[in-house]
């Protein structure tokens, strides 16, 4: 197949518009005393390195006491955020940014194409007469969203309906984050908590008005969230560690159903002031996907331990739970797969061999493309087979996840085709046997190959000569041996057991 250079670069910046309306983002953001010049770019720099968690549209809402400001489109952060656009946002003098990185699944063509390209974008904002405008991005998904919305327009909230535009879930949670304020004196701090008390969802968010920042999380610790303070008590926030790491040492964690209040007025005696307004249950809802696919390998998700170092330790008990003695390497599916192969490598003794060339200038994650011929194609151009390592050897094949199986069936006729004599595939996760409402795009039921096929069945279908997931008690054991709970983690995708009400 020959592709035309022209389409492949508007491809790549584009192959996340048509899907469902879930979202995996990435939230960064800053609070300085007093205006810093380097604040802005600061903030535009840790949102590059939360950009693997969205490349759909990026956007950044700042203060400088006074006013607030919002920039955002379609786009990476590089698109989005040029030099310029840096140095005009620096001209505001802002102590205060708050910022996101986008993958939605809504469908945005009908907007588009009425020149309304950024109003599904995140940071979602209002005017309020009172405390003026106020914007909010986040992280994670609030199920039955249209009958949480028919709520509050029972209530007599008005939402931006139309014929061009879907309502997001962060428009939803702004929404009645000011409605509640209102019933309280127009304090946000009290709505917030009467939020995360009172709202079921997945959300680690931001919150900008010109008083201040107030970062918060839901009471199920769903989605990660941390925050940092440098030696000029500027306070960083990030939803994972590796936008922190360069900061230094002391990176905290957000705990579930926390708020950390960032105040713009420093009368009022504190840099920042931690309510907790408590988690909403005694085991907590935190997503294995997060360390098993989502984050950066050098970050942190829940706890101490870092996600390369999770995800070796699941490669090792694959090799040890399912062996593959007489294999002439273990080599990985591009990128995610990376640290499951070392963990089998070092395990098993087997070699450890890169079988794939990355083309470094195709940017964004097969997993989250829209269609089955966007994630093939996409796959064939972001890596390249190199074909003669494979030709007439038996490989161990590692991935962290079988969502669909379009991309890695591929994958495995493609090492057949240059030769490969056995293809031995290992799964670092369970069977995704039911789709996720927290955040993760996994789809319906019926697109899930696991929910629809046994494993005797998909490994026939894929091609492989053989096929292992993860058993879900051996990832549970592997939570346990990296300091975690497992009881404290989401496993709704393999169990059908959703400990966040859907309702």
């Amino acid at each position: 197949m020959i592709f035309d250079l022209r389409w492949i670069n508007s491809y790549t910046k584009n192959l996340i518009f048509n899907n469902r309306e879930r979202d995996m983002c990435g939230v960064f953001g800053a609070s300085s005393v007093g205006y810093c010049p380097d604040l802005v770019r600061e903030v535009v720099l840790g949102l590059f390195d939360n950009q693997h968690r969205g490349q759909e549209s990026a956007g950044l809402a700042w203060s400088n006491g006074s006013l607030v400001w919002v920039k955002k489109d379609y786009g990476l952060v590089a698109d989005v955020f040029k030099e310029s656009d840096i140095l005009d946002i620096s001209l505001d003098a802002p102590t205060m940014l708050i910022g996101q990185t986008r993958y939605a699944t809504s469908k945005p063509s009908k907007a588009l194409t009425k020149g309304k390209s950024s109003m599904l974008i995140p940071p979602q904002f209002t005017e309020v007469l009172e405390l003026g405008k106020i914007a909010l991005v986040h992280n994670g998904n609030i199920p039955s969203l249209d009958a949480k919305i028919k709520e509050l327009e029972a209530l007599g909230v008005v939402f931006n309906r139309d014929s061009n535009t879907d309502i997001i879930d962060t428009e939803y949670m702004l929404k009645k984050i000011i409605y509640l304020a209102e019933h309280c004196g127009n304090d946000l701090v009290s709505a917030v908590e009467q939020f995360i008390k009172t709202t079921e969802g997945s959300f680690s968010a931001a919150l900008i008005y010109r008083k201040g920042v107030i970062v918060f999380r839901d009471g199920y610790g769903n989605r990660p969230m941390f925050w940092f303070k440098d030696d000029k008590d500027t306070v960083f926030f990030s939803s994972e560690t590796c936008a922190l790491d360069n900061l230094g040492e002391s990176i905290n964690m957000l705990n579930a159903g926390d708020i950390l209040l960032l105040p713009s007025d420093l009368s009022l005696g504190y840099r920042l002031k931690l309510i907790s307004v408590g988690a909403r249950r005694q085991e907590l809802a935190q997503c294995d996907f997060e360390d098993l696919y989502l984050a950066r390998p050098s970050s942190r998700t829940f706890g101490d331990v870092h996600t390369r170092d999770f995800r070796e330790e699941i490669g090792a008990e694959l090799a040890r739970l399912f062996p593959v003695s007489d294999a002439d390497f273990v080599s990985f599916v591009p990128e995610s797969g990376l640290y499951y192969a070392r963990g089998f490598h070092l395990f098993s003794g087997l070699p450890f061999q890169f079988i794939y060339e990355k083309n470094s200038y195709v940017q964004g994650r097969a997993f989250i493309s829209p269609t089955p011929e966007d994630r093939a194609v996409y796959s064939q151009i972001k890596n390249k087979l190199v074909r003669h390592v494979v030709r007439h050897k038996k490989i161990v094949l590692a991935d962290d996840s079988i969502i669909r199986g379009d991309t890695i069936r591929l994958k495995i006729k493609e090492l057949k085709d240059a030769g490969a004599l056995e293809v031995h595939l290992r799964i670092g996760s369970p069977r995704f046997v039911n789709p996720c409402h927290y955040g993760i795009d996994t789809p319906t039921r019926s697109e899930l190959i696991s929910a629809q096929m046994s494993d005797e069945a998909i490994r026939i279908y894929l091609g492989a000569d053989s096929l292992k997931f993860t058993p879900l008690d051996s990832l549970k054991t592997v939570q346990a041996k990296c300091g975690y709970d497992p009881n404290d983690f989401c496993k709704a995708c393999y169990t059908g057991i959703y400990p966040i009400p859907l309702i």
